[in-house]
């Protein structure tokens, strides 16, 4: 199911099978399909699908700036030099239709997407979201994420996470160094909560993550000192009191240091004990459920769809907006 221009068959909105969000008549979100317009949300896996596709077949591959920088470094520069440029709130129009990228409030360089028809009809997307701090977009038809649209995914301790995380490090720093793992744009979101609190130990970090925290810095994001870890600066820093990150991925353990891990999926607590040493901390770049709710509420959208290709708990949310909201959703696909 998909609603469409009265007998046009061009989809108004759809999830397709292959993950790519499809508005409006010419523009494909997060994954490759046959029109001329691709956006890419932001720089996670999950939203760039078939890119290598996109790139050869689609007339314009759109990101923001920062998105752009840190798909040089994920994708490669060959690919990123290939995708334009298209800045918050700077409009895109092809063929009767405008788009416009706002923050979406997830990793740095997020993007919602507000489509605009010739009809007038606005159409909002939200890609991975977390708002606030991101603004809700007005619309009349939304498709959404629904990462935690289950109505367990609360979080009512939200307000107190980066708090937590501030005092955690500082008394994990008194006994020694920190290594801190998550996943990219979490961690270089860490980094700036860290910064913005004052730390003065550096940052020791292997090379991409220390490529994506450069580029956060050239695109005016607030950051402490930090080193690539294998640099002469880097391995100075290592001998001393630091702060080291991993992408959760990473193998191994470092020994003689105590561990935070980021993670969204933790909802009984702000921090919460893993082991001697270990810390897990509940800091999420999404909406959760109640978050999810308001921000449906607060776009004014009376149809939305929720993306059940990157979301498994979709339907329920798209049940859950109908009966709290009385809005007309569904998932898809």
């Amino acid at each position: 199911m998909s609603w469409s221009f009265g007998s046009d068959p061009a989809p108004l909105a759809a999830v397709a099978d292959n993950g790519a969000v499809l508005l409006g008549r010419s523009l494909a979100c997060d994954a490759h399909y046959r029109r001329p317009l691709r956006l890419i949300s932001h720089a996670h896996a999950d939203h760039l699908y078939h890119l290598a596709a996109s790139l050869r077949e689609c007339r314009q591959v759109l990101a923001t700036p920062l998105t752009r920088d840190f798909l040089a470094v994920l994708q490669g520069s060959r690919r990123a030099r290939r995708v334009r440029a298209l800045p918050y709130g700077e409009p895109f129009s092809w063929e009767g239709e405008r788009l416009t990228l706002f923050p979406a409030g997830h990793i740095a360089g997020s993007a919602q997407a507000l489509l605009v028809t010739r009809e007038g009809l606005r159409i909002a997307y939200t890609g991975d979201v977390k708002s606030p701090p991101a603004e809700a977009l007005r619309a009349e038809l939304l498709v959404i994420e629904a990462t935690y649209g289950h109505p367990e995914h609360v979080r009512p301790f939200r307000g107190e996470v980066e708090e937590r995380l501030v005092e955690l490090a500082r008394s994990c720093l008194k006994q020694g160094p920190l290594t801190i793992l998550g996943y990219h744009g979490k961690l270089q979101e860490a980094a700036g909560i860290l910064a913005r609190a004052g730390f003065e130990e550096p940052i020791v970090a292997p090379d991409r993550i220390f490529a994506l925290l450069e580029i956060c810095r050239r695109h005016g994001l607030p950051l402490g000192r930090f080193h690539e870890r294998d640099s002469p600066e880097g391995q100075a820093a290592r001998k001393e009191r630091h702060i080291a990150l991993r992408h959760l991925a990473a193998r191994g353990r470092a020994e003689n240091c105590s561990r935070i891990i980021l993670s969204g999926w933790q909802f009984d607590a702000p921090v919460r004990r893993l082991a001697a040493g270990t810390w897990q901390v509940a800091l999420s770049d999404h909406c959760d459920f109640e978050e999810l709710l308001e921000y449906v509420r607060r776009s004014g959208a009376r149809r939305v769809i929720a993306d059940g290709f990157r979301c498994p708990d979709a339907a329920l949310f798209a049940q859950e907006l109908g009966r709290r909201l009385g809005v007309t959703a569904l998932a898809m696909p």
